[in-house]
């Protein structure tokens, strides 16, 4: 028979679980368990800092969380791209509702947007600035290093992005940073080719909806 301070203690920790301190501290540590190769291990602290840098709102769909059940970390790299030892790097920890981080499973965040965006003819990449929310202009200049180095392309030459952008509330909620263009003619067709070595942002006029 269960005594009535084993009752008490237990729904403590099950009201705990259920708290924002306690689906941080949950989380914090499930990143470690699950990858625990990784050099970075990280503490429910840096967690609460991260998630107040993000305002509190999902790095997937760029809306608010509603509710504690919602919240889970993300990758914002897969393990495939970065590899195992840098994938809990705080650069590349994002908080992110459960469904939509269910759903981006181990796409990149191209891959991920490329499911809810509206084709565009002329270009095949586009990433959220909502999912850099909270990071830095190296942190988002590391992306896109670790995704060049992980695909074999060449990294980023040319970055015209400001040092103060991702403090914007504007472009963080309907920018984007997409690659640079270069066209050629293939008999009488024009071909447009992304340009790896330039790294640009845009304000879309249309941001695409994700769902949560």
């Amino acid at each position: 028979m269960q005594s009535t301070k084993s009752k008490t203690k237990a729904e403590y920790y099950r009201k705990y679980r259920r708290s924002l301190n306690g689906r941080v501290s949950t989380a914090a540590y499930a990143t470690r368990r699950r990858f625990p190769g990784s050099e970075t291990k990280p503490t429910k602290r840096q967690l609460d800092d991260l998630l107040a840098l993000q305002d509190a709102v999902c790095a997937l769909t760029g809306r608010p969380f509603t509710n504690v059940e919602e919240i889970s970390v993300d990758h914002l790299h897969p393990v495939s791209i970065i590899g195992e030892t840098s994938i809990n790097d705080l650069s590349n920890l994002a908080f992110a509702r459960r469904g939509a981080n269910s759903r981006k499973g181990k796409r990149t965040l191209a891959e991920y947007y490329a499911l809810f965006a509206r084709p565009v003819w002329n270009e095949n990449e586009r990433y959220p600035a909502y999912a850099f929310r909270g990071k830095t202009k190296a942190d988002v200049i590391a992306y896109f290093d670790a995704l060049a180095q992980a695909k074999g392309r060449p990294i980023p030459e040319k970055i015209e992005i400001a040092d103060d952008l991702l403090m914007y509330e504007e472009f963080l909620s309907r920018g984007e940073f997409v690659y640079g263009s270069k066209c050629r003619f293939e008999g009488k067709k024009l071909v447009f080719e992304e340009d790896y070595t330039t790294l640009m942002w845009r304000l879309n006029e249309e941001p695409t909806e994700v769902p949560a």
